[in-house]
């Protein structure tokens, strides 16, 4: 753009000079004028892209959810509600499965957090339906 600009400024400058020298004003412009208005379109395309893509990323950030059930260990995990401890059978759907961490920490659990709390490590729980709240990879599944 600022390319653009300095070539207006010059082409403009050169229109002029020749004016002076006795050229008729209209062809002198002609080439001032067609730089200005393709920096003026190209101005506008880019605002309108920037536009839409601010649109799509709200709506990306409207999908994401704000809540995820994520497999913790230890006492340090942090959690945004109360902890469902997953012992052998029950849990949501009935398929049982749970965790235990090493010997002589905190079981594994699974825990509701913030979505954004998310880090690489975190097992996801993920129920037909529910929207994925991260960048994951399919540990198991079942139909």
């Amino acid at each position: 753009a600022r390319a653009l600009l300095a070539a207006a400024a010059v082409s403009l400058g050169g229109a002029l000079v020749d004016v002076g020298d006795g050229a008729p004003l209209g062809p002198a412009l002609a080439e001032p004028v067609a730089i200005v208005v393709v920096l003026l379109l190209n101005a506008l395309v880019g605002a309108w892209l920037a536009a839409s893509a601010e649109g799509a990323l709200a709506a990306l950030a409207a999908m994401q959810p704000a809540k995820a059930r994520a497999l913790r260990h230890g006492a340090g995990a942090p959690s945004a509600g109360p902890a469902r401890e997953r012992r052998g059978s029950g849990g949501r759907d009935g398929r049982g499965g749970g965790a235990l961490a090493a010997r002589g920490a905190r079981p594994a659990c699974v825990r509701e957090v913030d979505a954004a709390q998310l880090v690489p490590g975190d097992v996801v729980e993920v129920c037909a339906g529910d929207a994925v709240p991260a960048d994951c990879r399919v540990l198991a599944a079942s139909s």
